[in-house]
């Protein structure tokens, strides 16, 4: 009889065994799992990465000179950067449009982007910058620029066309430019400003 017992033990033995393995394997596997999920979230940094290159993109696409002291820098290559960072910031959809269709940014809101940019010793001197197309005029009388939207994109996707029009495009004319459709849209679009 103690042999029989024995026998049972021994039979149900390697099963239990084998589930009892098999658990250990699988919490092995759970437990790497969670430690190489929670190193790679620690380790990961990519939304911080994503908020520093749209910080700094007002920067870099005017290619700027080497500089070491922003203080040194020109003051309009300062003006014009801390414009685009309040046209592609946070606050871009606030900001209001004269009767010619240009944004008006204030200087307020230039020398808050400017000390953001490039610390707190820099001070703007607010003036009209660029050419006679695309000038930043700076009104003193409202301490705003004025700062004309212009824009032209080959995008032909109904979702890229919403995306530029809720941006704050005015209309979309598609490539290859077409002269009668061309007219036919700005004359649409006169035609609202005056109503």
């Amino acid at each position: 009889m103690s042999t029989e017992k024995t026998n049972a033990r021994n039979r149900h033995a390697a099963p239990i065994g084998l589930v009892f393995i098999v658990l250990c394997v699988i919490g092995l596997c759970t437990v790497f799992n969670w430690c190489y999920g929670l190193t790679r979230n620690l380790a990961d940094n990519t939304a911080q990465k994503t908020k520093y290159e749209q910080m700094l993109l007002p920067v870099v696409m005017f290619d700027p000179p080497d500089f070491t002291d922003p203080a040194t820098c020109d003051n309009e290559f300062l003006l014009q950067s801390s414009l685009w960072a309040c046209m592609l910031g946070e606050r871009r959809g606030s900001y209001e449009f004269d009767e010619y269709g240009r944004m008006v940014i204030p200087a307020a809101d230039v020398d808050a982007q400017a000390v953001s940019l490039f610390g707190q010793n820099i001070k703007l001197e607010h003036m009209t910058i660029g050419d006679m197309e695309n000038a930043y005029q700076y009104d003193s009388d409202i301490a705003s620029y004025h700062v004309p939207i212009i824009a032209m994109t080959a995008n032909l996707f109904d979702e890229d066309v919403a995306a530029c029009l809720a941006a704050g495009m005015d209309a979309h004319i598609p490539k290859p430019l077409e002269a009668g459709q061309m007219i036919r849209t700005i004359a649409e679009w006169l035609e609202r400003k005056k109503q």
